[in-house]
């Protein structure tokens, strides 16, 4: 049996960078060239999940981490997000900060997430943030709102 993972707002946004990325990554990881999200990558890792330093890998612009016992509390918990992330709160400002600062962005037709997962556009249909479909896109329909929850948290923004 695993154990459960013990959230807290940091862990909430590797969460986050990991629901965002695991299709593409496999292991727990982002893909980024910024380094700011590198460095808070590598210091929730450190400091909240345990992980040795010299786990933490970095391969062209891919920083990640492979263990296979955290990968199944990370999937545990994310298939009990649309409970977990049902409040607006730092627990789910990081969380979709996380989401964001991997697949967010901004274009002629305003802020978006790429390749949403259907479980992370219920959850922010549940924050009272609307989306809009466009190809791989989803289009912020109330961007105030997002901003609103995300702003302390994500990288992307600041």
């Amino acid at each position: 049996m695993t154990r459960k993972l013990s959230l807290n707002p940091d862990v909430s946004y590797i969460l986050g960078v990991y629901s965002a990325s695991k299709d593409e990554i496999g292991d727990i990881g982002v893909r980024t060239g910024k380094a700011d999200i590198v460095v808070r990558f590598a210091k929730i890792a450190i400091e909240n999940l345990g992980i040795e330093a010299n786990s933490i890998k970095l391969k062209e612009n891919v920083v990640y981490f492979h263990n296979q016992k955290i990968k199944r509390m990370f999937d545990n918990a994310l298939e009990r997000r649309t409970k977990t992330f049902k409040y607006i709160n730092d627990y789910s400002g990081n969380y979709i900060a996380g989401i964001f600062d991997c697949n967010g962005g901004f274009d002629k037709k305003g802020m978006y997430i790429r390749n949403l997962d259907n479980n992370d556009f219920l959850v922010l249909e549940n924050l009272g943030i609307h989306l809009k479909h466009q190809g791989s896109k989803s289009y912020i329909m109330n961007e105030k709102k997002l901003v609103e929850l995300i702003k302390r948290h994500s990288l992307v923004l600041h």
